[in-house]
């Protein structure tokens, strides 16, 4: 559920991949699907044996969260971890996803394995350079407007967008960008992240640099997704976590 927007009011989240190839976990051994009631809702990123993150819209309505690890297969395989305890920024306004992040802690730890790998946290304020060429992945829905999410994990390439260019893109029908988000994706359109990505990691130079948020559909042209950018939580997470 990446967010779709519209009028002032940001698009609710669309989380799912357009134009992705098949993903094998053992390449993406952060990524968790977080379910309710085994239903896969966003996705997520492991940062240590008992914490992840992901995007607080995901939290909205999920009375019993639980995560997957482990498996490229949506619902199916790799260990089902009950979520104990999850954190919602304080600050997180659910009309226009500012401050668009969430941590959860699982009851049991993490198995470290080949297919289940914590991944590393860029430092607070660190920039991830504009045209750098980052991951996202997820199973989310694989073409704007569909309603089934993807049975495979699957990843595109986006390239980082400069703030300035962000701003003017979603200025207009959206009042700008927050300085907690940033933009990536694809000028021509065609190849992005959407509904069931949600909370889904983006990550470049081997570190978590974003949290799929929301967008203005998915995969238009000049319309980027916008991701929450980790550095700017990156104090946030040590305070509640100790990670």
């Amino acid at each position: 559920m990446r967010a779709n927007q519209t009028s002032l009011r940001r698009p609710l989240p669309s989380g799912k991949i357009i134009g992705g190839s098949v993903a094998a976990i053992t390449n993406f051994p952060y990524q968790l699907s977080l379910q309710d009631w085994n239903a896969h809702i966003c996705g997520a990123a492991i940062i240590s044996e008992s914490w992840a993150v992901t995007a607080a819209h995901c939290f909205l309505n999920l009375p019993v969260p639980k995560v997957r690890s482990g498996t490229a297969t949506r619902g199916v395989g790799g260990t089902v971890h009950n979520v104990a305890n999850y954190i919602i920024h304080e600050n997180f306004n659910q009309n226009n996803f500012d401050n668009d992040i969430a941590l959860l802690q699982v009851d049991t730890p993490f198995q470290f394995s080949d297919s289940v790998q914590p991944i590393s946290l860029p430092a607070q304020g660190e920039a991830t350079p504009v045209g750098t060429q980052a991951v996202v992945s997820g199973w989310g829905v694989t073409v704007n407007g569909g309603t089934e999410y993807s049975s495979d994990l699957l990843y595109i390439t986006v390239n980082i967008y400069s703030d300035s260019d962000c701003n003017d893109k979603y200025y207009a029908d959206y009042g700008g960008l927050f300085v907690g988000d940033f933009c990536a994706g694809h000028a021509e359109g065609g190849i992005d992240a959407c509904q069931g990505d949600s909370g889904g990691p983006l990550a470049a130079g081997g570190k978590l640099v974003g949290i799929v948020s929301w967008g203005d559909q998915c995969a238009l042209p000049d319309r980027p997704g916008v991701y929450t950018r980790v550095s700017y939580y990156r104090d946030w997470i040590k305070e509640k976590t100790g990670v």
